[in-house]
């Protein structure tokens, strides 16, 4: 009897379990059917889910999908997914779902900034309208990780930086990220990790760890305590440490604005034949939207160590802001020293900037304007008595940086003595270095060295390689007891004809 149960049940058995997995099989396609077609909606590419979904029930009802991608309507596919796996609590009665925890691996994300300084990310969600035509279902999500992701940002073309291919400009890897809750006005601590790459010229890798925690409303995002610990190296520097840390970030506002306040940084590094490196800086606070953006007041200082001595750096900005694409910083004052010399070598200047312009594929402006309201530099005085010249001007300085012309204006003094000079440059010329200079007097003698022992005369061949033409004019120039009126000095690289002309 129990041979004949056996030999009725067995082939029972085997086709219960095989209606059993074509059933999972079948309900795995129609949930991706009806997960493909409940998202859609919402999204402007293309969604793919290119497996069949796992479901389960025990211990906790969850989904694992895999091999979704977003494909654009020129074929790109510009997100993949490996897999997601979410656990669920869902309350029917309410119409509402839960993601316990969603976890996410071996995402590619490629961003894109087109021509028209559009992101491709910002186009992949579909009008509010279409949106909302969904079931009206609430779905919130708790845990949030992320494994092995990858994300690279790519710039629109550029003729100057790379003939005309798309600039590579930012890739991260190995990207790991975890938010321990994802509900509305809850701070959630979360971490973040990976590595940095920055293409050419910088050549910069680092490997990033970031913690804070995040709070997500209604109108936009907020972190507090964020903290940016990185180390790596890049084109010429090695053992880089970065530390970065602000109080509080607030993103997405109604009106798209963000905000940020007591920011700070510390960069250290290694150069070769230079020494160590050191910058640091601090910012009281940012502001700003799509459109225009304030911040101050900013703190930098730099300090380096060379084999020929210490070199100490620091720029106060009270206010620097931005309207489009132009930009100002007001009140701008600079301090440097170099103990390289004796004395000193010691510049102090006060200023304001501007800027304007640019390239897609480059962060720093297409014009700048410095205008110097006063300035001094210290320097070793050349005639070797140990004390120090100190020069004084005023000036502006106007570059072109897509075609890296520059031109300056400066009016100052030195002893006795006032000069007014005018300086350009222009690459791609014979003579790129254009200066024409004037002084009212000097006394020459005052800033010549010791006479030396009788022996060759100075070597001037090397002025034949200087790419520079000059002139300068001296109104009264005067050399022991010799007295010259209305002198006049033109240089030119090349064949370095000297003229003085009375």
């Amino acid at each position: 009897m129990g041979r004949f149960v056996r030999r009725i049940l067995s082939p029972a058995l085997v086709a219960v379990l095989l209606i059993g997995a074509l059933l999972v099989q079948q309900s795995g396609t129609l949930l991706r059917t009806a997960l493909e077609r409940g998202l859609q909606p919402l999204l402007v590419p293309t969604l793919r889910i290119g497996a069949p979904v796992e479901w389960r029930l025990l211990p906790q009802p969850g989904l694992t999908l895999r091999a979704i991608t977003l494909t654009e309507a020129d074929g790109s596919t510009p997100l993949v997914l490996r897999e997601a796996e979410l656990s669920l609590a869902i309350d029917a009665a309410a119409r509402h779902i839960t993601i316990d925890a969603l976890d996410l691996t071996g995402l590619e994300l490629t961003l894109t900034k087109a021509a028209d300084h559009g992101w491709n990310a910002a186009g992949w969600l579909a009008p509010r309208d279409a949106a909302t035509s969904g079931s009206g279902v609430a779905v919130t999500v708790g845990r949030l990780h992320l494994r092995e992701a990858s994300v690279r940002v790519v710039g629109p073309p550029d003729d100057r930086a790379s003939g005309g291919r798309p600039v590579d400009g930012l890739r991260l890897d190995a990207l790991e990220v975890a938010i321990e809750a994802l509900q509305p006005g809850v701070a959630a601590p979360f971490t973040l990790a990976g590595e940095v790459r920055i293409g050419p010229p910088a050549g910069l890798e680092l490997r990033l760890e970031t913690s804070g925690a995040l709070t997500i409303g209604e109108a936009g995002a907020a972190i507090d305590a964020l903290r940016v610990d990185g180390r790596g190296r890049s084109e010429g520097l090695e053992a880089i440490v970065v530390v970065l840390g602000a109080e509080r970030i607030e993103l997405g506002g109604t009106d798209g604005s963000a905000s940020a306040s007591a920011i700070a940084w510390q960069i250290a590094a290694e150069k070769d034949g230079f020494g160590p490196l050191r910058a640091s800086g601090t910012l009281s606070r940012l502001t700003g939207t799509a459109q225009a953006w304030r911040s101050g007041p900013i703190e930098l200082s730099l300090e380096a160590a060379p084999a020929t001595g210490s070199l100490t750096a620091r720029l106060d900005v009270d206010e620097l802001a931005g309207v489009a694409s132009q930009w100002s910083a007001s009140h701008l004052s600079l301090s440097a020293r170099s103990s390289a010399g004796s004395p000193p070598l010691e510049l102090t200047l006060a200023a304001r900037a501007r800027g304007e312009g640019g390239t897609d594929a480059l962060p720093w402006p297409g014009a700048l304007t410095l205008e110097v309201a006063s300035a001094t530099l210290r320097t070793p005085h050349p005639s070797g008595s140990g004390d120090a010249l100190a020069i004084e001007w005023s000036g502006r300085l106007q570059a072109a940086l897509a075609s890296a012309e520059v031109d300056a204006v400066l009016d100052g003094r030195f002893d006795d003595s006032r000069f007014e000079a005018r300086a350009s440059y222009r690459p791609g010329t014979a003579l790129p270095v254009r200066l024409d200079a004037a002084v009212d007097r000097l006394a020459l003698d005052r800033y010549l060295p010791p006479a030396q022992p009788d022996g060759p005369p100075p070597d001037l061949t090397s002025w034949r390689r200087w790419p520079v033409e000059a002139e300068l004019r001296i109104e009264e120039l005067k050399l022991g007891e010799l007295t010259a009126q209305d002198g006049r000095i033109r240089l030119r690289g090349g064949d370095m004809p000297l003229t003085v002309a009375p």
